[in-house]
């Protein structure tokens, strides 16, 4: 599935960028461009080098689906590892249980040992994995941004687009939670703004981060994302 990409309008000035985009380069204050697309940057959109162009609310590159995992298939990524770790935990389960209940010919008992193993080491990977990634989701945060965080002396800060544990679920899998387990449907919004926690304060950033590109500053606004 597509992950998203920047629409082609994103070419114009960076006048129209300002009033949708709040996030800056770190050192000078000016909206975000990318040199390779020659397109200004939505928050939260970074340029993936595997697929060769940006991609909207990026959270990492999955060389397993061979694929970068985005706005729009962020939802199909967490289905799948919740899939995959619930099939592999009832086969682990399973498999055991019969084992310890019935008697099987040699083959077939090294067999089915051999899968309940390979089970049990995928379900002891992918589980913290998915644990991981909900409590991203949880805070509304990118793998990227929690990188970005990650290493500097204050910690890992909350995020300005975490608007509450239900509503940051629904951001990403639908209003309606019946759907959340089912493999269809869209996201929230366009990928290209995001509700923030802050408004008030984001308003404040997005004044001086503009201020400082105007006057040619170097000093970063305060909680701006780097520039990617």
């Amino acid at each position: 599935t597509d992950p998203g990409g920047i629409p082609d309008a994103w070419k114009d000035s960076a006048e129209a960028l300002a009033r949708t985009s709040t996030e800056r380069k770190r050192r000078t204050g000016a909206p975000r461009f990318c040199s390779k697309e020659l397109k200004y940057k939505p928050d939260r959109a970074h340029y993936c080098s595997a697929l060769g162009r940006n991609v909207l609310k990026m959270d990492h590159y999955c060389p397993w689906l061979s694929n970068c995992v985005g706005y729009y298939n962020h939802k199909f990524f967490l289905q799948f590892l919740i899939y995959t770790v619930a099939a592999c935990a009832f086969a682990t389960v399973w498999i055991v249980a019969t084992l310890r209940t019935g008697f099987f010919p040699a083959g077939c008992t090294v067999m089915m040992a051999a899968g309940s193993a390979l089970s049990f080491v995928l379900t002891a990977i992918l589980g913290p994995f998915l644990t991981w990634h909900i409590w991203l989701l949880g805070r509304n945060m990118t793998t990227i941004e929690f990188c970005e965080q990650w290493g500097r002396s204050e910690g890992v800060e909350e995020s300005l687009y975490d608007v509450g544990v239900f509503a940051n679920f629904c951001s990403v899998f639908g209003w309606n939670p019946l759907g959340w387990i089912l493999p269809f449907g869209a996201p929230l919004g366009d990928g290209l703004s995001f509700p923030r926690r802050c408004p008030a304060a984001t308003t404040a950033a997005t004044a001086a981060a503009t201020a400082a590109s105007a006057a040619g500053g170097s000093q970063r606004p305060a909680r701006l994302a780097e520039a990617d």
